[in-house]
């Protein structure tokens, strides 16, 4: 009996494990799925090189590395951040901002905003923001985000 009750609790922590991993792929990609179609890059050679890298400077808390850096498993860290936060010890929530871009949050938004979603709902929306932002900053190269940021900035 104890046996078995051993052998039940680890199914379900290897269970618990599994849809842990997995979750978060599979809203990351069905979300991308309800863009009609994903934003164009704008080429950067266009712009001068030093006034992007002040604009990135200027507009994000964190560094390009970072940024590029993120993947859909940062909600987890968002999630335990909030939760100590409000539970444990105030914290400087600004740990969080590190690996999002401000610039790239803009951009998906505005792309979305275009007409650009085809899902239901504001949880979808929301969810499909997010991936959008989290493939940008996995996609492009820093220049190519400032570069359309500034396009996307000057047209609103």
């Amino acid at each position: 009996m104890i046996k078995r009750s051993r052998i039940f609790i680890f199914d379900l922590l290897g269970l618990s494990l599994v849809i842990a991993i997995i979750t978060p792929l599979v809203l990351y990609f069905y979300s991308l799925t309800l863009i009609n179609e994903k934003p164009k890059k704008i080429l950067a050679k266009e712009f001068n090189c030093e006034s992007l890298e002040k604009i990135w400077n200027d507009k994000e808390t964190g560094t390009w590395k970072q940024c590029s850096s993120i993947t859909p498993y940062w909600i987890y860290r968002w999630i335990l951040v909030a939760i100590i936060n409000d539970y444990i010890i105030s914290i400087d929530s600004k740990i969080l901002s590190n690996n999002i871009s401000v610039m790239a949050s803009q951009i998906a938004i505005n792309h979305l905003r275009q007409g650009n979603f085809r899902g239901k709902g504001m949880l979808w929306w929301h969810l499909t923001n997010m991936s959008l932002c989290i493939w940008i900053q996995r996609n492009w190269m820093a220049c190519e985000i400032v570069a359309k940021y500034k396009t996307v900035i000057q047209h609103n």
